[in-house]
């Protein structure tokens, strides 16, 4: 049959058409369909159309006008369907064939406008080859369309989609408008997160129904923070597919940056605190690691057995009256260290800090940061070094499995299975081995950018440093007295009489005074 056989004068059919973009239109399409049924004396009665729908994304019963059409033909007496060309109904073979039997099944003829073909011919292979095509052709259009879309972002070239919280976009002018009001809250967000505040207590200060109308949670101050937008840059592939809140690692993102964006913040800010917030989801740095009653945790250790101490509150309300203490304590039951958290820490701000206080308005000109960079490079060179060693220990279990897999090959058949199934474990070991030092690879690395983006930012420390060291100890949580503490101290170690050795990044018994370079003006 073909479509001589259809198109016959006097019959009536109904068309189909679809395109993927509100920017396209339908009118090429109907205007074949129409040219074609003219020609052949035929009439279109009926016109079916799928305006901005994608048969990649939407399967064909999310399609309304194909379901509208397939319902119609359940009862309607039509002699054909005109189509532009196959890829209009689906985009998948599946959907294809599920099409191709529905008409089939009604006896009901569909044309191709663009071959003058019929699209349920009755030639399997043709249909096959056809089918997939249109599926080759649907992945290509779809890659070129990625390709582009990430170029353009690389350029820093804005693509349209929703801005982020603080900005609104200018259609004639094309210029992102910065909110005053939003820009406050979000200038207070990022400086709360500098500070150590985390995501639901920054959530919970910020104003009520200030974002959209609703109150914040910690998953949108998690969005603010994350967002390089802010830092003046665009950027794709930032979450998960079909997902809006799960973030994909930086590594992967496609980013430019864009010159009609005014930043809320300097890139270096931005990526502290990505890098704050990376470190706290991979487990490398404590979700409270700043907010916390307990700021020598982590870096306090017993002088007798050198275990870090544990920190436990014993506090609790007796009549009403608060009864007990919040201790450090050491889990080695031959040592039983247990002190008082005020006692060490009203001793260790009144001597250490005071030291730092001397160094910090003291008038020569010695750098406190260069001495706490070569400690931090230290670290740094060594967990490289660590790097290094892990990849050759992989280049050689990779070795080890080549050379296993040749003498697998190269056994007699007759040789017993247990021999083989002994170099299959082997070789089963080997892959495990890889993949664990990859993961320590990873999470070195991760180490490493932490170091280099958090700690080693001077700059981003200033306003701590100054904020904070003149400040007076009063007991309660400060994340930023917190932060500096681990800025400036790498080991605390401490015996029952309360006399500690420190380890600093800084020489604190240097008799010549020294400054911040960059704070005293």
């Amino acid at each position: 049959m073909n479509i001589h056989n259809v198109l016959l004068p006097g019959k009536k059919g109904a068309f189909y058409g679809r395109h993927s973009t509100e920017e396209q239109t339908i009118d090429t399409q109907l205007h074949w369909a129409n040219e074609l049924a003219k020609e052949f004396g035929c009439e279109i009665i009926k016109e079916f159309v799928d305006i901005g729908v994608s048969a990649v994304k939407k399967n064909m019963a999310k399609r309304k006008g194909l379901t509208a059409l397939l319902t119609y033909l359940e009862t309607a007496e039509i002699d054909f369907v005109l189509i532009y060309d196959h890829t209009r109904l689906a985009r998948n073979a599946m959907e294809h064939q599920k099409i191709r039997g529905f008409f089939n099944s009604k006896k009901i003829p569909v044309v191709m406008c663009s071959t003058r073909d019929l699209y349920n011919s009755g030639d399997l292979l043709g249909e096959l080859l056809k089918d997939g095509y249109s599926k080759y052709e649907a992945d290509a259009i779809r890659q070129r369309t990625e390709d582009n879309h990430y170029k353009k972002i690389k350029e820093g070239i804005y693509r349209g989609g929703k801005l982020p919280f603080g900005y609104e976009f200018s259609p004639d002018e094309y210029t992102f408008k910065v909110l005053p009001n939003e820009k406050n809250i979000v200038d207070d967000i990022f400086q709360k997160y500098q500070e150590g505040e985390g995501f639901h207590s920054i959530a919970l200060s910020l104003e009520k129904k200030s974002f959209h109308g609703r109150d914040w949670t910690k998953d949108d101050v998690k969005l603010i923070i994350t967002n390089p937008f802010y830092a003046g840059y665009l950027t794709a592939k930032r979450f998960r597919p079909n997902s809006h809140r799960q973030l994909t690692d930086k590594e992967e993102w496609i980013m430019g940056y864009c010159e009609r964006i005014t930043p809320f913040i300097r890139y270096e800010v931005w990526e502290y605190c990505y890098e704050t917030y990376r470190s706290k989801r991979k487990g490398n740095v404590s979700p409270k690691n700043f907010k916390t009653p307990f700021f020598l945790r982590d870096i306090l250790f017993c002088k007798n057995c050198k275990m870090p101490l544990k920190s436990k509150n014993q506090k609790n309300k007796y009549h009403g009256n608060p009864n007990g203490n919040s201790i450090y304590y050491c889990e080695n039951k031959a040592c039983s260290l247990r002190l008082e958290k005020n006692k060490v820490h009203e001793k260790f701000i009144e001597e250490e800090m005071s030291a730092v206080l001397i160094k910090y308005l003291s008038t020569q000109h010695k750098d406190i940061h260069e001495e706490i960079l070569v400690n931090l490079k230290q670290k740094v060179d060594k967990l490289s070094q660590q790097i290094k060693e892990l990849e050759i220990t992989i280049e050689e279990f990779t070795l080890q499995i080549r050379r296993t897999e040749v003498e697998l090959h190269s056994l007699d058949s007759n040789k017993p299975q247990e021999l083989k199934n002994s170099f299959l474990r082997y070789r089963i070991l080997l892959k495990e081995k890889i993949n664990n030092s990859q993961i320590l690879i990873n999470e070195k690395k991760l180490k490493i950018s932490y170091i280099e983006n958090v700690e080693s930012d001077f700059l981003l420390m200033k306003n701590l440093l100054a904020t904070t060291i003149l400040a007076e100890y009063t007991g309660e949580i400060d994340p930023r007295l917190r932060r500096l503490l681990l800025y400036l101290f790498e080991r605390i170690e401490i015996g029952p009489d309360l006399v500690y050795d420190v380890t600093a990044r800084i020489d604190l018994e240097n008799d010549s005074p020294i400054v911040l370079s960059g704070f005293i003006t």
